[in-house]
């Protein structure tokens, strides 16, 4: 299916399953972690919301994927930038707090990336700003929208090693019957959610690399299809599954026991 003029709607539907979800899984993880005292499911649900229901739809608004920097609103623009970066961050303190706590590295990485982060959305905000007003905007502070989109890539790589990594551990629990198996199946739909949304945006990170429009690009609609509509499902599956999935899932591994 195309819109006219060759868009094709399929990208635009997984765009939209991929915001929605994710912005529910986010405001029910908030809900969740201020109940808990502001733990771990409060930054993971700060991820999901900052990124999916307030950051990209405020780049978008702005105009900042399709029109020039004169026709661009800067506000919206800063606050989309800024709330993008602000998610990632929340995304790199959950993986840390989660799952390598004690580990110096992760610490190292995780500040790293939080003021790699907050450098490349200021530098970018600072290049729209004084940029010619006849350029276009997507193109503008190039080098920072890199910067952003490899830490992008990396955070959720990082998180998706980290869910399959504890899904194979819990794997060997649950022979035990040492855990509750829609925990482990849990990790493993968060350990595909990061693979497939690292998937995705290294795509997208290669399109702007090769001097393509990302998402706005065919080849970068079509990545958008598959894989955020796989992050979509995979993300789901993890926080709000079904309960005839959750009954498939415990009839399942009674029959294996």
């Amino acid at each position: 299916m195309r819109r006219p003029g060759g868009k094709l709607v399929v990208g635009y539907v997984a765009l939209a399953v991929f915001v929605l979800s994710c912005s529910a899984v986010g405001f029910r993880l908030i809900w969740i972690g201020a109940r808990q005292g502001m733990g771990p499911a409060w930054s993971c649900g700060l991820g999901f919301t900052l990124i999916a229901a307030v950051g990209h739809p405020l780049t978008v608004a702005s105009g900042v994927p399709t029109r020039t920097v004169g026709e661009v609103n800067h506000g919206l623009a800063a606050a989309g930038i800024l709330f993008v970066a602000a998610g990632l961050s929340s995304f790199f303190a959950f993986t840390l707090t989660v799952f390598r706590r004690e580990s110096p590295w992760a610490w190292v990485l995780t500040s790293a990336s939080v003021l790699g982060l907050a450098s490349a959305a200021f530098g970018r905000i600072g290049a729209l700003a004084s940029a010619d007003r006849a350029l276009v905007a997507a193109g503008v502070g190039h080098g920072w929208g890199l910067t952003v989109a490899v830490l992008s890539v990396l955070c959720y790589a990082w998180l998706g090693f980290e869910g399959l990594l504890e899904w194979r551990k819990s794997r060997r629990r649950l022979a035990l019957g040492l855990v509750d198996p829609v925990v482990s199946n849990r990790f493993l739909m968060w350990g595909v959610f990061g693979v497939s949304t690292t998937l995705l945006s290294g795509f997208m990170l290669a399109l702007q690399l090769a001097g393509g429009q990302g998402s706005s690009s065919r080849a970068g609609e079509i990545a958008l299809a598959v894989f955020g509509l796989a992050s979509s499902a995979a993300v789901m599956l993890a926080f709000v599954p079904p309960r005839r999935y959750v009954e498939r899932i415990r009839a399942r591994a009674a029959a294996r026991g």
